[in-house]
């Protein structure tokens, strides 16, 4: 599993749609089970996926020299095109 930071996920989307012309037509399903999809079909046939999702994450943290354990909630973005292979962004929920 590919996982990038913002900044990558957004340079990357903007470099495909520029390549593509940025002409295409959007469609998102409903939610369900806390995920949608996207789906940017573009006129020279590629594709661009987003599938969102809420998800909760054990995470262990230490403050004061004291570790816990908490559930953090991240929407998690998986996205891949016509083109390349999956990856995965997290952001805060």
């Amino acid at each position: 599993m590919i996982t990038v930071d913002e900044t990558t996920f957004t340079n990357e989307k903007m470099a495909f749609f520029k390549k593509h012309d940025f002409d295409f037509q959007l469609t998102t399903t409903d939610q369900e089970n806390n995920k949608y999809l996207k789906t940017y079909c573009f006129e020279d046939g590629a594709v661009w996926y987003e599938l969102m999702g809420k998800v909760e994450e054990l995470a262990e943290v230490t403050v004061h020299n004291i570790t816990v354990h908490t559930t953090v909630t991240l929407a998690k973005t998986e996205y891949w095109t016509s083109e390349s292979g999956s990856k995965f962004f997290y952001e805060r929920w």
